[in-house]
């Protein structure tokens, strides 16, 4: 298998159906590399691909491959280890009782202390080598548009929309009201509740799909729920690159909007306390969300057609 094979049949980002397969080849591909100098484009693929996945443990498998000889060394990318996230493989590196586990987190703290991470996220590197194998269609790209309610979700996934020549922003909220009898509003964290905006994030999920194969770019709009942490996107990420968007101005900005948007009542204190639920989970889980490729932007101060701007320029 070539490269350009193991692209085709793999695909980037890879599915993680296919991680144990991925993971044969690159063992494989690492004894041929211990006894040649030749190989660095497919290990560099396997590796890129095992990345993609976002599982930790890999870690060990693919610093097996940057040491496999000194070609693989010098091409393959420190950030290759760290598809689950820098934090979490140092975290995951750290505990490991793996003998060459303590070697691959002291490489990969000094090259953090070196700024080899400025600005790292999974999803910008997969981006990039997207870009370098000519997968990138620029045209037709996937976003996933969250934050707490009256952020400007809505306003800035139109605006965003409209930049392409073909588009569709596809409101989770829009999704869930197509129900006419047994609707459940956010508020208590019930069965029914849970199962329905699962129900909505799968339908919006099969939308995307549809759309982004004939050519359309996809917006997706939806409010960064804690419950799940939106892990119901997760089938489509495996599948696709998806751009992950948190728009995040300060919480006192939100409030406002809510109230200028809503005036005062019954209804705008319901969604007064959603942002604010909201809020008091991201405080704590925004360096994390960072370091799991979510692009967060603080749109405090900054129009959705600036955001919009800014969300292209962040991708290209």
């Amino acid at each position: 298998m070539t490269h350009q094979n193991a692209l085709q049949t793999f695909g980037l980002p890879a599915s993680r159906a296919d991680r144990k397969q991925i993971r044969h080849l690159l063992v494989q591909e690492i004894d041929l590399a211990r006894h040649s100098q030749d190989g660095e484009e497919m290990l560099r693929v396997l590796c890129m691909q095992l990345f993609s996945i976002g599982v930790a443990e890999d870690a060990l498998l693919v610093w097996d491959a940057k040491c496999a000889n000194l070609d693989a060394g010098i091409g393959l990318d420190i950030q290759f280890l760290c598809g689950a996230g820098l934090q979490a493989t140092k975290d995951f590196l750290a505990e490991s009782s793996d003998s060459i586990a303590a070697q691959a987190l002291n490489y990969l703290t000094d090259c953090e202390r070196s700024g080899d991470f400025a600005d790292f996220s999974p999803a910008v590197w997969i981006a990039k080598y997207r870009r370098y194998y000519g997968l990138n269609n620029s045209m037709t790209p996937i976003f996933l548009m969250v934050g707490a309610p009256a952020v400007g979700k809505s306003t800035t996934g139109r605006v965003l929309a409209a930049k392409f020549p073909k588009s569709i922003h596809i409101k989770v909220d829009d999704v869930r009201d197509m129900v006419v009898s047994g609707l459940v509003y956010p508020g208590h964290w019930t069965p029914a509740l849970i199962e329905q905006l699962s129900v909505a994030r799968e339908s919006a999920t099969a939308m995307a799909r549809i759309y982004h194969n004939a050519g359309f770019a996809v917006i997706i709009d939806d409010f960064y729920d804690p419950q799940s942490n939106l892990t119901e996107y997760q089938a489509l990420q495996n599948e696709f690159l998806v751009h992950k968007i948190l728009l995040y101005p300060n919480e006192g900005a939100a409030l406002e909007r809510n109230l200028k948007r809503s005036g005062p009542g019954e209804v705008s204190e319901y969604i007064a306390n959603g942002v604010r639920a909201v809020y008091d989970y991201l405080r704590t889980a925004i360096t994390e969300l960072k370091n799991q490729g979510w692009i967060v932007l603080d749109t405090t101060i900054q129009d959705p057609e600036a955001t919009a701007t800014q969300i292209i320029e962040r991708i290209s």
